[in-house]
C-alpha cells in the first residue's frame, strides 16, 4: 500500500474515531432498538470508551475467539456509537466496536450465532505481529449481544483462488469471474475468512481494506499496518494474473467496477 493511501486511510479513521468519541456508549435516554423497546439496562456492559478498538494498527488483547468455518452469510450493523465485544457469549468485555468505518457506517460479517449473541469478525486488528507469531495474526471474531445490532443477508461473497490468480464474486445469485493479480513468493497473499472493513477514495480510485493482514510483513512503508486490501492494478493491468504484489489482490482497472456498491462486512474468502 502506498504511503498516500496510507495518509489518505489514516485521515478517514481520525475522522471516524472523532465522530464516534463524542458518543456514550450508554443509550441516552430516549433511544430506541429497532422494534421500538428501550435497550435494556444489562446491555451497559463497562465505560466502553476506555477500551481498545480493533483497529488496523491495533494488537487485539487475549482471550478473543478464532474463526471456524466460512460463516452464516449475514452482516451485523451497530445500533449505537460503541458496541461492546466480549470474549464468549456473557464473557469479558475486552474490545469497543466502532460504528463507523471511515466514512461509512460499520458492517462486521457474522461467523456464529447462540441466543442472544451474535459473533462477528473484529473489523481489524492482529493478534500479534508476523514477526513475533504469523500464526496468530488473522482470525479473530468477538461476541456482541444480538440486541445491540441488526442482521442481514449478506448480499454478496468475495473468493480469491491465489492458485488460480482468480477473483470470484457471487452477488444476488450472480456470479462473475475476474484475474486477479496476488502476492509474490516472500511476501504472499494471506488465505482464510476476512471481510470488507473499509472502503477508502483517493484520486486512485477505490481501494477495499480487508480484515485479513500480511503474515510476513509487520508494516507497509511504515504505515504501522500490513492490511490485505482489493485494488486496480497501479501497472494498468500488466501484473494482473501473476504473483508480483506485496500481499494485496490487484483487479484490472476496467475490471474493478465489478466490486461497486458492496456493503462493508462482505465476507472474502481467499483459498491457496
Amino acid at each position: 500500500m502506498s504511503t498516500a493511501r496510507a495518509r489518505v486511510r489514516g485521515m478517514l479513521v481520525a475522522v471516524a474515531l472523532a465522530a464516534a468519541s463524542v458518543a456514550c456508549a450508554v443509550p441516552e435516554p430516549g433511544v430506541r432498538l429497532p422494534d421500538g423497546s428501550a435497550p435494556p439496562s444489562a446491555e451497559v456492559d463497562a465505560d466502553l470508551t476506555t477500551l481498545p478498538r480493533p483497529d488496523v494498527d491495533v494488537i487485539l488483547p487475549a482471550g478473543l475467539p478464532r474463526v471456524e468455518g466460512e460463516g452464516r452469510r449475514l452482516i451485523a450493523t451497530p445500533i449505537a456509537a460503541l458496541t461492546a465485544g466480549h470474549t464468549a457469549p456473557g464473557g469479558d468485555v475486552v474490545v469497543a466496536l466502532s460504528a463507523t468505518a471511515g466514512l461509512d457506517v460499520a458492517g462486521w460479517y457474522v461467523t456464529d450465532l447462540e441466543t442472544g449473541w451474535v459473533q462477528v469478525l473484529t473489523p481489524y486488528g492482529r493478534g500479534a505481529l508476523p514477526s513475533q507469531n504469523p500464526a496468530r495474526v488473522n482470525g479473530y471474531a468477538t461476541w456482541v449481544r444480538a440486541s445491540q445490532v441488526s442482521l442481514a443477508e449478506a448480499p454478496a461473497r468475495v473468493v480469491v483462488s491465489l492458485a488460480d490468480r482468480e477473483l470470484t464474486l457471487t452477488r444476488d445469485g450472480v456470479t462473475t469471474t475476474i484475474p486477479v493479480g496476488v502476492g509474490r513468493q516472500g511476501a504472499p497473499t494471506p488465505s482464510g475468512l476476512g471481510q470488507i472493513s473499509e472502503i477508502v477514495t483517493s484520486d486512485a480510485g477505490h481501494t477495499y481494506l480487508t480484515s485479513l493482514q500480511s503474515e510476513v510483513i509487520d508494516s507497509y512503508a511504515g504505515s504501522g499496518f500490513a492490511a490485505t486490501a482489493l485494488h486496480a492494478d497501479p501497472h494498468h493491468g500488466a501484473t494482473v494474473g501473476r504473483a508480483l504484489s506485496d500481499g494485496c489482490v490487484r483487479l484490472r482497472p476496467e475490471d474493478f467496477a465489478v466490486l461497486d456498491g458492496l456493503p462493508l462486512g462482505t465476507p472474502v474468502v481467499i483459498r491457496g
